[in-house]
Protein backbone atom coordinates (compact mmCIF):
# COMPACT_ATOMS: atom_id res chain seq x y z
CA UNK A 1 0.00 0.00 0.00
CA UNK A 2 1.54 3.39 -1.06
CA UNK A 3 0.87 6.42 1.05
CA UNK A 4 -1.44 8.15 -1.18
CA UNK A 5 -3.87 5.71 -0.25
CA UNK A 6 -4.17 6.75 3.15
CA UNK A 7 -6.55 9.53 4.07
CA UNK A 8 -7.99 11.69 6.81
CA UNK A 9 -11.59 11.42 7.21
CA UNK A 10 -13.36 14.38 7.39
CA UNK A 11 -17.61 13.37 7.35
CA UNK A 12 -19.41 10.11 5.96
CA UNK A 13 -19.61 11.23 2.48
CA UNK A 14 -15.75 11.74 1.96
CA UNK A 15 -14.79 8.69 3.28
CA UNK A 16 -17.16 7.08 0.67
CA UNK A 17 -15.92 8.69 -1.87
CA UNK A 18 -12.51 7.76 -0.99
CA UNK A 19 -13.46 3.99 -1.04
CA UNK A 20 -15.46 4.63 -4.46
CA UNK A 21 -12.29 6.15 -6.05
CA UNK A 22 -10.00 3.13 -5.04
CA UNK A 23 -8.48 0.45 -7.31
CA UNK A 24 -9.96 -2.81 -7.05
CA UNK A 25 -6.73 -4.46 -8.27
CA UNK A 26 -3.43 -4.74 -7.14
CA UNK A 27 -1.22 -2.93 -10.02
CA UNK A 28 -3.41 -4.37 -13.07
CA UNK A 29 -2.63 -7.76 -11.77
CA UNK A 30 -5.52 -9.75 -13.82
CA UNK A 31 -5.57 -12.11 -10.65
CA UNK A 32 -7.52 -9.65 -8.21
CA UNK A 33 -9.84 -7.93 -11.41
CA UNK A 34 -12.61 -9.84 -9.88
CA UNK A 35 -11.94 -9.04 -6.10
CA UNK A 36 -14.28 -7.14 -3.29
CA UNK A 37 -13.48 -4.59 -0.64
CA UNK A 38 -13.90 -5.43 2.95
CA UNK A 39 -13.15 -3.56 5.92
CA UNK A 40 -11.46 -3.39 9.32
CA UNK A 41 -12.36 -0.46 11.51
CA UNK A 42 -10.19 -0.19 14.73
CA UNK A 43 -10.19 2.42 17.82
CA UNK A 44 -6.58 3.01 17.83
CA UNK A 45 -3.72 3.06 15.00
CA UNK A 46 -1.24 1.81 18.10
CA UNK A 47 -3.62 -1.01 17.31
CA UNK A 48 -1.64 -3.83 15.09
CA UNK A 49 -3.66 -6.19 12.94
CA UNK A 50 -3.23 -9.71 14.57
CA UNK A 51 -5.95 -11.57 16.24
CA UNK A 52 -6.71 -11.66 19.99
CA UNK A 53 -5.32 -14.85 20.54
CA UNK A 54 -2.00 -13.48 19.24
CA UNK A 55 -1.98 -10.08 20.73
CA UNK A 56 -0.07 -11.31 23.65
CA UNK A 57 2.16 -13.44 22.05
CA UNK A 58 4.33 -10.30 20.99
CA UNK A 59 6.19 -7.30 22.57
CA UNK A 60 6.99 -4.02 21.32
CA UNK A 61 9.58 -2.14 22.87
CA UNK A 62 8.41 1.67 23.71
CA UNK A 63 9.41 3.75 21.03
CA UNK A 64 10.62 1.25 18.73
CA UNK A 65 8.88 -0.51 15.72
CA UNK A 66 10.14 -3.79 15.84
CA UNK A 67 8.10 -6.78 17.52
CA UNK A 68 9.44 -9.73 19.43
CA UNK A 69 7.29 -12.97 20.13
CA UNK A 70 6.93 -13.97 23.48
CA UNK A 71 4.86 -16.43 25.13
CA UNK A 72 0.97 -15.62 25.73
CA UNK A 73 -2.42 -17.33 24.70
CA UNK A 74 -1.92 -18.81 22.09
CA UNK A 75 0.53 -21.41 24.23
CA UNK A 76 -2.79 -22.07 25.45
CA UNK A 77 -5.16 -22.25 22.30
CA UNK A 78 -6.27 -25.88 22.79
CA UNK A 79 -6.85 -25.86 26.55
CA UNK A 80 -9.27 -22.88 26.46
CA UNK A 81 -11.63 -24.33 23.25
CA UNK A 82 -11.50 -27.22 24.96
CA UNK A 83 -12.40 -26.03 28.17
CA UNK A 84 -15.70 -23.99 26.41
CA UNK A 85 -16.46 -26.99 24.51
CA UNK A 86 -17.12 -28.94 28.06
CA UNK A 87 -18.28 -26.03 29.98
CA UNK A 88 -20.80 -25.23 27.43
CA UNK A 89 -21.47 -27.66 25.14
CA UNK A 90 -24.52 -26.52 23.99
CA UNK A 91 -22.99 -23.70 22.52
CA UNK A 92 -19.81 -24.50 21.41
CA UNK A 93 -20.62 -27.41 19.71
CA UNK A 94 -17.77 -30.08 18.49
CA UNK A 95 -19.08 -31.00 15.76
CA UNK A 96 -19.29 -27.45 14.27
CA UNK A 97 -17.16 -27.02 11.24
CA UNK A 98 -13.61 -25.48 12.61
CA UNK A 99 -14.09 -21.99 11.10
CA UNK A 100 -17.75 -22.08 12.64
CA UNK A 101 -16.76 -22.97 16.19
CA UNK A 102 -14.44 -20.04 16.28
CA UNK A 103 -16.46 -17.79 14.88
CA UNK A 104 -19.24 -18.79 18.28
CA UNK A 105 -16.21 -18.64 20.18
CA UNK A 106 -15.13 -15.47 18.84
CA UNK A 107 -18.68 -14.13 19.34
CA UNK A 108 -18.80 -14.57 23.37
CA UNK A 109 -15.56 -13.63 24.09
CA UNK A 110 -12.83 -16.07 23.41
CA UNK A 111 -9.59 -15.13 22.04
CA UNK A 112 -9.61 -16.91 18.47
CA UNK A 113 -7.21 -16.71 15.24
CA UNK A 114 -9.55 -15.01 13.53
CA UNK A 115 -9.91 -11.15 13.09
CA UNK A 116 -13.06 -9.49 12.00
CA UNK A 117 -13.76 -7.84 9.25
CA UNK A 118 -16.60 -6.75 7.25
CA UNK A 119 -18.44 -6.14 3.69
CA UNK A 120 -20.20 -3.05 5.47
CA UNK A 121 -17.80 0.14 5.16
CA UNK A 122 -20.35 2.08 7.58
CA UNK A 123 -19.77 -0.88 10.48
CA UNK A 124 -16.31 -0.36 9.49
CA UNK A 125 -16.31 3.53 10.34
CA UNK A 126 -18.48 2.54 13.28
CA UNK A 127 -15.73 0.57 14.54
CA UNK A 128 -12.87 2.98 14.20
CA UNK A 129 -14.64 5.14 16.06
CA UNK A 130 -14.03 3.60 19.18
CA UNK A 131 -11.88 4.77 21.92
CA UNK A 132 -12.86 8.58 21.47
CA UNK A 133 -9.55 10.42 22.97
CA UNK A 134 -7.73 8.30 20.43
CA UNK A 135 -6.94 8.51 16.45
CA UNK A 136 -9.11 5.34 14.98
CA UNK A 137 -8.82 4.19 11.28
CA UNK A 138 -10.11 1.88 9.11
CA UNK A 139 -8.30 -0.61 6.19
CA UNK A 140 -9.88 -1.51 3.03
CA UNK A 141 -8.83 -4.91 2.12
CA UNK A 142 -9.30 -6.59 -1.24
CA UNK A 143 -10.49 -9.80 -1.08
CA UNK A 144 -9.96 -12.01 -4.16
CA UNK A 145 -13.34 -12.82 -5.63
CA UNK A 146 -14.40 -16.52 -5.76
CA UNK A 147 -14.38 -19.33 -3.19
CA UNK A 148 -10.94 -20.45 -2.61
CA UNK A 149 -9.81 -23.90 -4.16
CA UNK A 150 -7.74 -24.09 -0.82
CA UNK A 151 -10.58 -23.89 1.51
CA UNK A 152 -10.00 -26.87 3.27
CA UNK A 153 -6.76 -25.64 3.90
CA UNK A 154 -8.66 -23.07 5.88
CA UNK A 155 -10.81 -25.44 8.04
CA UNK A 156 -7.36 -26.82 8.77
CA UNK A 157 -5.69 -23.78 9.68
CA UNK A 158 -8.79 -22.88 12.12
CA UNK A 159 -8.12 -26.77 13.43
CA UNK A 160 -4.81 -25.65 14.58
CA UNK A 161 -5.54 -26.40 18.17
CA UNK A 162 -6.52 -30.03 17.82
CA UNK A 163 -4.46 -30.54 15.09
CA UNK A 164 -0.92 -28.96 16.89
CA UNK A 165 -1.53 -31.84 19.57
CA UNK A 166 0.10 -34.34 17.22
CA UNK A 167 2.89 -32.04 16.26
CA UNK A 168 4.02 -28.74 14.45
CA UNK A 169 5.95 -30.48 11.97
CA UNK A 170 4.10 -29.10 9.01
CA UNK A 171 4.63 -32.55 6.80
CA UNK A 172 2.61 -34.42 9.79
CA UNK A 173 0.31 -31.29 10.41
CA UNK A 174 -0.54 -31.50 6.74
CA UNK A 175 -0.72 -35.71 6.37
CA UNK A 176 -3.10 -35.75 9.41
CA UNK A 177 -5.83 -32.51 8.25
CA UNK A 178 -6.16 -34.30 4.79
CA UNK A 179 -7.67 -37.77 6.56
CA UNK A 180 -9.91 -35.34 8.45
CA UNK A 181 -13.28 -35.11 7.11
CA UNK A 182 -13.46 -31.26 5.69
CA UNK A 183 -11.36 -32.98 3.16
CA UNK A 184 -13.37 -35.30 1.69
CA UNK A 185 -14.46 -33.66 -1.53
CA UNK A 186 -10.98 -32.48 -1.90
CA UNK A 187 -8.87 -35.53 -0.99
CA UNK A 188 -7.93 -37.35 -3.95
CA UNK A 189 -7.01 -34.61 -5.74
CA UNK A 190 -4.98 -33.04 -3.25
CA UNK A 191 -3.18 -36.96 -3.14
CA UNK A 192 -3.13 -36.89 -6.57
CA UNK A 193 -1.14 -33.63 -7.11
CA UNK A 194 0.84 -33.94 -3.52
CA UNK A 195 1.49 -37.70 -2.39
CA UNK A 196 4.26 -37.16 -0.44
CA UNK A 197 4.03 -35.88 2.90
CA UNK A 198 7.29 -32.99 1.89
CA UNK A 199 4.40 -31.89 -1.02
CA UNK A 200 1.48 -31.60 1.57
CA UNK A 201 3.53 -29.61 3.31
CA UNK A 202 4.86 -27.07 0.62
CA UNK A 203 1.46 -26.60 -0.94
CA UNK A 204 0.32 -25.90 2.96
CA UNK A 205 3.02 -23.37 3.31
CA UNK A 206 1.94 -21.36 0.04
CA UNK A 207 -1.08 -21.23 1.07
CA UNK A 208 -0.67 -19.91 4.21
CA UNK A 209 1.23 -17.16 2.51
CA UNK A 210 -1.75 -15.74 1.24
CA UNK A 211 -4.37 -13.65 3.55
CA UNK A 212 -6.85 -16.06 4.41
CA UNK A 213 -10.38 -14.36 3.95
CA UNK A 214 -13.03 -16.80 5.29
CA UNK A 215 -16.62 -16.86 6.02
CA UNK A 216 -18.15 -18.32 9.05
CA UNK A 217 -21.58 -19.91 8.94
CA UNK A 218 -24.31 -17.18 10.36
CA UNK A 219 -25.42 -18.46 13.35
CA UNK A 220 -25.60 -15.31 15.42
CA UNK A 221 -27.53 -12.03 14.18
CA UNK A 222 -24.66 -10.47 15.68
CA UNK A 223 -22.92 -11.69 12.10
CA UNK A 224 -25.59 -10.77 9.97
CA UNK A 225 -26.15 -7.59 11.25
CA UNK A 226 -22.32 -6.40 10.83
CA UNK A 227 -21.98 -8.34 7.83
CA UNK A 228 -19.06 -10.27 9.14
CA UNK A 229 -16.53 -12.06 7.84
CA UNK A 230 -13.11 -12.54 9.06
CA UNK A 231 -9.18 -13.30 8.33
CA UNK A 232 -7.64 -16.54 9.33
CA UNK A 233 -3.76 -16.27 10.97
CA UNK A 234 -2.18 -19.29 11.26
CA UNK A 235 0.96 -19.41 13.18
CA UNK A 236 3.72 -18.41 11.63
CA UNK A 237 5.93 -21.22 9.77
CA UNK A 238 9.51 -21.66 10.29
CA UNK A 239 12.42 -23.93 8.99
CA UNK A 240 13.40 -25.13 5.39
CA UNK A 241 12.09 -27.95 3.32
CA UNK A 242 11.62 -30.79 4.29
CA UNK A 243 11.98 -29.33 8.38
CA UNK A 244 8.80 -26.51 8.10
CA UNK A 245 7.03 -26.77 11.16
CA UNK A 246 4.77 -24.15 12.92
CA UNK A 247 6.25 -21.26 15.46
CA UNK A 248 4.47 -20.93 18.43
CA UNK A 249 3.33 -17.37 17.72
CA UNK A 250 1.55 -15.32 15.15
CA UNK A 251 2.76 -12.31 13.49
CA UNK A 252 0.50 -9.05 12.40
CA UNK A 253 -0.23 -8.31 8.92
CA UNK A 254 1.75 -5.44 8.03
CA UNK A 255 -0.20 -2.43 7.60
CA UNK A 256 1.33 -1.50 4.28
CA UNK A 257 0.59 -4.97 3.12
CA UNK A 258 -0.33 -5.34 -0.92
CA UNK A 259 -3.76 -6.72 -0.05
CA UNK A 260 -4.65 -3.56 1.34
CA UNK A 261 -5.95 -1.33 -0.96
CA UNK A 262 -6.50 1.77 1.12
CA UNK A 263 -6.51 3.35 4.68
CA UNK A 264 -8.68 6.08 6.76
CA UNK A 265 -7.05 8.07 9.64
CA UNK A 266 -10.31 8.62 11.84
CA UNK A 267 -8.79 12.21 13.89
CA UNK A 268 -10.47 11.26 17.76
CA UNK A 269 -11.71 15.20 17.17
CA UNK A 270 -14.30 14.05 14.21
CA UNK A 271 -15.02 11.11 16.25
CA UNK A 272 -18.65 12.38 17.75
CA UNK A 273 -19.63 14.01 14.88
CA UNK A 274 -18.78 11.01 12.69
CA UNK A 275 -20.88 8.74 15.14
CA UNK A 276 -23.73 11.46 15.14
CA UNK A 277 -23.75 11.01 10.77
CA UNK A 278 -23.67 7.60 11.10
CA UNK A 279 -26.50 7.21 13.79
CA UNK A 280 -28.67 9.30 11.23
CA UNK A 281 -28.09 6.74 8.78
CA UNK A 282 -29.01 4.26 11.12
CA UNK A 283 -25.65 2.48 12.23
CA UNK A 284 -25.37 2.41 16.10
CA UNK A 285 -24.62 -0.15 18.47
CA UNK A 286 -27.87 -1.49 18.65
CA UNK A 287 -28.18 -1.84 15.19
CA UNK A 288 -24.64 -3.77 15.28
CA UNK A 289 -25.17 -5.74 18.41
CA UNK A 290 -29.16 -6.93 17.92
CA UNK A 291 -28.46 -10.01 19.95
CA UNK A 292 -27.16 -8.18 22.87
CA UNK A 293 -30.18 -7.03 25.06
CA UNK A 294 -27.55 -4.60 26.95
CA UNK A 295 -26.78 -2.79 23.74
CA UNK A 296 -30.19 -2.48 22.74
CA UNK A 297 -31.32 -0.40 25.98
CA UNK A 298 -28.44 1.00 25.98
CA UNK A 299 -28.51 2.94 22.42
CA UNK A 300 -32.46 2.93 23.14
CA UNK A 301 -31.26 5.60 26.46
CA UNK A 302 -28.86 7.43 24.12
CA UNK A 303 -31.59 8.11 21.45
CA UNK A 304 -33.66 9.34 23.92
CA UNK A 305 -31.39 12.06 25.08
CA UNK A 306 -29.94 12.98 22.31
CA UNK A 307 -33.52 14.00 20.56
CA UNK A 308 -34.57 15.51 24.17
CA UNK A 309 -31.69 18.59 23.56
CA UNK A 310 -31.70 18.51 19.64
Amino acid sequence: MSNETKVEVDDVASYIKYINELSPTIDGDARTIESTFVFRGQGSTKFDLVPSIGRDSLWRKPGCDAISPIIGTLKHEADIIETACRILPNVFKRDLLPIDLLACLQHYGVPTRLLDVTSNALAALYFACGNLDDVGEVFIFRRPGGDKQEYPICQAIADSWHLFMNSKVLSDFASLAISRPYFDYQRDLVLSNCPEPTDQAKWFKECCEDTLFVYGTRYLDRQAAQSGQYILFPNDIRGEDPYLSFEEFISPLPKDSPVIAGRCIVPSERKKSLLIELGNLGVTESTLFPDSIEKICSGMVSEFKRNQYT
